[in-house]
């Protein structure tokens, strides 16, 4: 079930890693140019630090759930590797059935059952 709930979050994990660092980085870029714009006429202000901020706040929040989804997804891709070893000692294997989604907002992965089959 973990596994299943993994797969479904990759697309916003691989989403979030694109979306959120451009905009970081476009704030960062604007910054610059802002910051440039306010030096050449002999002003300066803390906002260019604060847009900073901003962006890198941006950046990290595409990258931290993508690193946090790397690390969760070893640890499953682990446990799936062991249970997977342990049934094929008896010469077995094991199918996992779900309830299909009501839409595409619902969340939840419900089991329906878990079967084991010979090999």
């Amino acid at each position: 079930m973990k596994r299943k709930k993994m797969n479904e979050l990759k697309f916003d994990v691989y989403g979030g890693i694109i979306f959120w660092p451009l905009l970081g980085i476009t704030v960062l870029i604007g910054n610059y140019l802002f910051f440039n714009y306010l030096s050449s006429k002999g002003i300066f202000s803390t906002i260019s630090l604060i847009f900073f901020v901003i962006g890198i706040f941006l950046i990290a929040m595409g990258t931290g759930p993508f690193i946090e989804f790397k690390k969760q997804k070893k640890l499953i891709e682990e446990q799936v590797k062991i249970i997977t070893e342990t049934l094929s000692l008896y010469n077995k294997k094991y199918v996992v059935n779900y309830y299909p989604k009501r839409n595409f907002l619902d969340t939840r992965i419900m089991v329906k059952n878990v079967e084991i089959l010979e090999i």
